[in-house]
């Protein structure tokens, strides 16, 4: 990715801020943010449309009329899906999308913490570390859980820069790095 696009989908996402002053309007703008996110992790096809290369613009923006119609999209956000068809930006809308949720979490003073495990976490382990972090932090929190491999067992929380790594393979990278030191 060029920078030369990601400042420019920055740009883009600030100037549509711009235009949402109310902290309700702020809200409804991430969660349909969200809503297109969702869907085209969801509808791969579509996602595949929109970033490739070869179709024509406009059957594009007809393709992003009928997802924010079936979405219900304010008119803002879909001429501003559509400036990125006309700018060849279009490529880079999930990290579009994700620059929105980003900026009006922190508008909105949510907390994005992001939760990496080698296996899926699921019920009791999820409450408990929500209701944890959630106190951590003070403030109302979005967990994102996303799988790891390369953890083996364990867990990788990642809250902004902040990272907390409780994994087997970061223990034992502890214990060489301490053996190493005693032995140098």
């Amino acid at each position: 990715m060029s920078a030369n696009a990601l400042v420019s989908i920055n740009k883009i996402s600030e100037a549509l801020l711009s235009f949402y002053e109310d902290l309700k309007d702020k809200k409804r703008l991430l969660d349909q943010s969200e809503s297109i996110s969702d869907f085209l992790e969801k509808e791969e096809e579509v996602k595949d449309f929109l970033i490739e290369f070869g179709f024509q613009k406009e059957h594009k923006k007809e393709a992003i009329d009928i997802m924010c119609q079936k979405l219900a999209c304010d008119e803002l956000l879909v001429n501003t899906l559509h400036l990125l068809v006309d700018k060849n930006l279009i490529f880079y809308i999930s990290i579009f999308l994700s620059t929105m949720k980003t900026t009006l979490n922190r508008f909105l003073n949510i907390q994005n913490i992001y939760v990496y495990s080698s296996f899926p976490i699921v019920g009791e382990q999820k409450k408990r570390l929500e209701a944890l972090w959630s106190k951590k932090v003070y403030r109302k929190c979005v967990f994102n859980y996303l799988i790891d491999k390369s953890l083996g067992l364990g867990l990788k929380i990642q809250v902004d820069t902040y990272i907390e790594e409780f994994s087997l393979s970061s223990q034992l990278a502890k214990l060489k790095h301490e053996i190493d030191l005693a032995f140098n």
